[in-house]
């Protein structure tokens, strides 16, 4: 009895998951897949000890709408209590194959022989038998039968009668006589309805329990005991009111008619495991009857074990809630997460391709600077060109001063000379007049060689002192574009460490989804698991390339930066020896002031010396023309002659002081020209640079606007996780509502069979007391004809084995118009 127990909690239990679940796993060929719990015990596991193998046969046949075969499913299960190296079994079936290994079966016509290896065997084929209890589904719609098709969208006062045949009949003695006898199928069907389209539900030999948004409907029914026993014909009014349903029957006020898959499991094994054998008498079947009254007991305790199974469940499902919980909030702070980084991605953006426009703009100047520098390497070398024709000058004129003082003191001795005759005198005026005039002509050539000196001193003063300003300002817009390249490559830098978070936190969300993955059994919900998996896997797919690109970025930036930095210190470096050596040439004790001082004196020098020489040229022709006047023209001559002396003297100071500043300025040129070659060099390597960084540049903006989509499609795809969890999260607390409601109902449940061993077993029990000899045999044949039907598909000779049926009828859809 301990087996019949487990067999009716075990139907039961596959009558309501299969209310949820659709009763069987689907493959790819949407056939299904029913591979038996090895923990399900049969009533026949109660063999004799020879056995060595039971068959464990579960049958599903499928329905249309219309309660019209499908197909006919069988799934076999070999149970090697022996751990036999082979099995041999018999089987009708067609298109057999292993479900759960690898080993193989030899067939000879229905005969089968399995290399088991000590395994058990899981096996699967189709059928073209017929059932032995056919399921029908009519429908009828304020009294008037209709199809599935008709009914579909229609409203009104509904009824759904399952009506069950069963044409499984065997021969029995009963009193002597040969007597047709069902097997005793105990049928138990299921089905949700739509609580907003279904109201005022009534069920005729079942239960209705509600969860608020479906109504699970059950109904059992035994189709043929109540012939079989001989109930119909009986004169005693007891049994004749002995309600043995053959039928259930749902009612109820329908808005726009649809149902769902309703199913229904069957099994005879109730019976089989009561013992009739021999030739009992009234008193050995009062123990019979004690015996099946124990198993009406065994079977209200299995409803109780249900009913507590069911609050563990809804204990289970309290823990799912709470770690769903946690993932919603887990979800909602990845997605506030992933809100931020793609706001932060789109900023960063915005900031990259205004660097990346200035760092265009600092490349054109860069490039006009070293266009600019070359132009004054090419000045400076011209200045240097000069200034060495200017010293050579300068040492001409100072060889030309020497023989000026000599002939300074020539004519000196001659005026004291003047005596010694006129003719000498007149030859020497002629000779004064005529030297007289050169002088005159190289003086004003060295006035104008001083202004001119001047005059480029000044320009070179102020081109130094534009170009070291240009140094400067190029100096100091190089060195805030590396702080700014700097800054950026930190918060690129500060990107990516956010992008490892946020990876990891996706990993974590990942990891999590795919454990609830791998422990949901619902399709619906693996589904919607799967979808979430796979956005989230890109997604994290779409961040690493993000920052693989953000890494390989931030490179070049780097890159770029080191090359401007060099380039502006080289710039520094030849600015400051360019100031460097204007700086000799002004604090050098004959440098630029004094080099100015003594042009401006031998400008001033030499402009007396002109005079002077225009007075000894009007002398000497006076001296010339009139022997005369050789007295006051000596006098003259004189006279003439020392303001020449002076303004030798002075010249020859001014020309000793011009050389000296000239041979500093020179120096100096030498240090501006090498400072020149320098900004030319520092300028190529920073244009080079400025290349680099814009190309870099370009790189990082662009990797910046892969960053930004990145960004945004991880925004998306956490919204979708996010809104999926949620759903989820609500799915999980309606699931909650219907595992109470569930817990209702198995509750009523055991109350019900409670109610049935009361009021049916028990019944059964008093008609004992009573004159019931003549159901005694009926009793017997019916359990007998219970334990020999053990298969559908064939069995080995001898062998032992149980068979349940699983029935499943597609629901009424009703088309979208009329929803």
């Amino acid at each position: 009895m301990k087996n019949t127990k487990k067999i009716i909690a075990a139907v039961l239990a596959i009558m309501l998951c299969a209310g949820a679940t659709g009763a069987y796993a689907v493959t790819d060929d949407k056939t299904p897949e029913a591979v038996p719990d090895t923990e399900t015990v049969s009533a026949n596991e109660e063999r004799s000890d020879s056995a060595k193998a039971v068959k464990d046969e579960t049958v599903y046949v499928l329905y249309d709408a219309d309660s019209q075969i499908k197909d006919v499913i069988v799934s076999d299960w070999l149970k090697n209590f022996g751990s036999e190296a082979s099995i041999a079994d018999a089987s009708e079936l067609t298109d057999i194959y292993n479900v759960k290994g690898d080993e193989v079966c030899t067939q000879s016509g229905s005969s089968l022989n399995w290399q088991s290896g000590g395994k058990d065997i899981y096996y699967r084929g189709n059928s073209s038998k017929q059932p032995p209890v056919d399921v029908k589904i009519s429908y009828y719609l304020d009294g008037k039968e209709m199809s599935a098709k008709e009914i579909a969208g229609k409203s009104g006062k509904v009824s759904i009668r399952y009506s069950y045949q069963n044409s499984q009949k065997v021969t029995k003695k009963i009193n002597g006589k040969d007597v047709e006898v069902f097997v005793p199928f105990v049928m138990v069907s299921g089905t949700l309805l739509d609580s907003e389209k279904f109201s005022n539900v009534e069920v005729t030999n079942g239960k209705v329990i509600s969860d608020g948004d479906k109504l699970i409907v059950m109904g059992i029914a035994a189709p043929g005991l109540k012939e079989s026993l001989g109930l119909d014909k009986t004169d005693i009014e007891s049994l004749q009111n002995l309600n043995i349903p053959d039928y259930v029957e749902i009612t109820a006020d329908v808005k726009n008619f649809e149902t769902t898959t309703s199913v229904t499991a069957a099994t005879s094994d109730i019976f089989a495991g009561v013992d009739f054998d021999g030739d009992e008498t009234i008193d050995e079947l009062k123990e019979k009857i004690d015996e099946l009254k124990s198993a009406a007991e065994e079977l209200c305790d299995g409803t109780a074990s249900l009913y507590s199974g069911v609050g563990e469940l809804s204990d289970g499902a309290d823990s799912m809630i709470d770690g769903v919980e946690k993932l919603y909030s887990g979800a909602g702070e990845l997605n506030s997460g992933a809100a931020e980084l793609a706001d932060g991605t789109s900023k960063l953006s915005e900031g990259a391709k205004t660097i990346y426009d200035s760092t265009k703009t600092l490349t054109d100047g860069i490039n006009d600077a070293k266009k600019g520098s070359s132009q004054l390497k090419s000045g400076i070398s011209t200045v240097k060109d000069g200034s060495g024709q200017l010293v050579n000058g300068a040492g001409s004129l100072k060889s030309g001063l020497g023989e000026l003082t000599d002939g300074s003191s020539a004519l000196t001795s001659g005026t004291k000379s003047l005596s010694d005759g006129s003719a000498k005198l007149s030859a020497g005026a002629s000779t004064l007049n005529s030297g007289a005039k050169e002088l005159s002509g190289g003086l004003a050539a060295s006035k104008k060689g001083a202004d001119d000196l001047l005059a480029g001193i000044k320009k070179a003063e102020e081109a130094v002192g534009q170009l070291s300003e240009g140094a400067a300002s190029i100096k100091t817009g190089a060195d805030s574009l590396k702080t700014g390249a700097d800054t950026l490559s930190a918060g690129m830098d500060t990107a990516a460490a956010a992008l490892d978070s946020t990876i990891y936190a996706d990993s974590q969300v990942l990891a999590g989804l795919q454990t609830m993955y791998a422990n949901t059994q619902d399709e619906a919900q693996r589904a919607q698991l799967e979808q979430m998996i796979g956005a989230l896997q890109q997604s994290i797919g779409g961040q690493q390339q993000i920052k693989g690109s953000l890494t390989a970025g931030n490179g070049g930036l780097k890159d770029g930066a080191a090359a401007l930095s060099s380039g502006a210190a080289q710039l520094s470096d030849g600015s400051a020896q360019l100031t460097a050596g204007f700086a000799q040439l002004s604090d050098a004790k004959s440098g630029m002031p004094a080099l100015t001082a003594g042009a401006q004196q031998l400008s001033t020098g030499l402009a007396t010396l002109n005079e002077g020489g225009k007075t000894l040229a009007a002398g000497a022709k006076e001296l010339s023309t009139s022997s005369v006047q050789l007295s006051a023209g000596a006098k003259q001559v004189d006279s003439g002659a020392k303001q020449l002396d002076g303004g030798i003297s002075k010249l020859s100071n001014g020309s000793g002081t011009l050389i000296s500043g000239l041979d500093s300025l020179d120096e100096g040129i030498s240090q501006v020209a090498n400072g020149a070659d320098s900004l030319d060099s520092g300028l190529s390597k920073l244009s080079d640079g400025g290349s680099q960084l814009y190309s870099g540049m370009g790189t990082l903006y662009s990797s910046s606007i892969q960053l930004k989509d990145g960004a945004a499609k991880l925004k998306d795809g956490s919204k979708e996780l996010y809104d999926g969890i949620k759903a989820l999260k609500d799915g999980g607390n309606d699931l909650s509502k219907g595992i109470e409601k569930l817990l209702d109902g198995s509750k009523e449940l055991n109350e019900g069979m409670n109610k049935f061993n009361d009021e049916g077993v028990k019944k059964l029990t008093d008609l004992l007391d009573g004159d019931a000899a003549e159901i005694m045999d009926s009793l017997k044949a019916v359990t007998q004809a219970a334990r020999d039907y053990n298969n559908f598909s064939g069995i080995a000779d001898g062998a032992e084995g149980s068979v349940k049926f699983i029935y499943t009828t597609d629901g009424v859809e009703a088309k979208k118009s009329d929803k």
